[in-house]
């Protein structure tokens, strides 16, 4: 989801707050870290990388985890949002009270999640408009970049706000029957119906070319600079 480029010049950077009090204990996820080396938590969390300080006594029921650029964010059973890393922009703070999330997403400077009445609650940074939801929306699934966000409607159309720098944001007229998103670092992507994708935003290393060979797919993914499918094959 994030340039590689991003992790490196901000490694050296001095965080002004550093929020980092939240691990959970019932599931083995990557996380965001600033250790050298795998750090086990609460014997079910396996951290590595750049892992910022945990402490695992706030997790009761995790069912899904996202990894922003240096905040991490999961889901429990009963639908809160429980979250932790760096909390610069306050990415890593404590969302608003939630009871029904159902996932959650983590960009570069503020996170996301969808409740299960289809509204999106975002919190972070809002400086490229991160928190502008639009109005009205009811979303089936939200996948969260770098500074942007994609929503899924039931009707199959996407909407997207927040950075729109290169075009992120941006949704094509081509996107239409969609169902699945992915939001990159600055790219966007979506799964038609009939397995072929439709790509836009930032593209300088060819991640918005779909090749030929694409169709069939089942699922998508957008990396920093790069963009993958699986086939229904395997």
């Amino acid at each position: 989801m994030l340039h590689p480029e991003h992790l490196r010049s901000r490694a050296g950077r001095t965080r002004r707050r550093d929020v980092g009090r939240f691990a959970p204990a019932v599931l083995t996820v990557v996380g965001v870290a600033m250790l050298s080396g795998p750090v086990s938590v609460a014997d079910d969390l396996v951290l590595w990388g750049r892992v910022h300080a945990t402490n695992p006594d706030r997790l009761v029921e995790p069912i899904s985890v996202s990894a922003g650029i240096d905040h991490t964010a999961i889901v429990e059973a009963d639908g809160r949002v429980v979250v932790w890393g760096n909390n610069y922009t306050y990415a890593a703070a404590t969302p608003p009270v939630l009871d029904d999330a159902v996932m959650a997403g983590c960009g570069e400077w503020h996170g996301a999640a969808l409740r299960a009445t289809g509204e999106v609650v975002v919190w972070g940074s809002n400086a490229s408009g991160q928190r502008n939801v639009p109005s009205g929306l009811v979303a089936t699934t939200i996948s969260v970049g770098g500074a942007h966000t994609l929503a899924l409607r039931g009707n199959g159309t996407v909407a997207a706000w927040g950075l729109n720098d290169l075009g992120q944001s941006s949704v094509p007229s081509t996107a239409t029957n969609v169902i699945g998103i992915a939001a990159g670092h600055r790219h966007s992507l979506a799964l038609r119906g009939n397995g072929t994708v439709v790509a836009w935003g930032w593209n300088q290393f060819g991640q918005c070319n779909v090749p030929p060979s694409a169709t069939g797919l089942v699922q998508v993914v957008a990396g920093g600079a790069f963009s993958a499918g699986l086939k229904g094959n395997g």
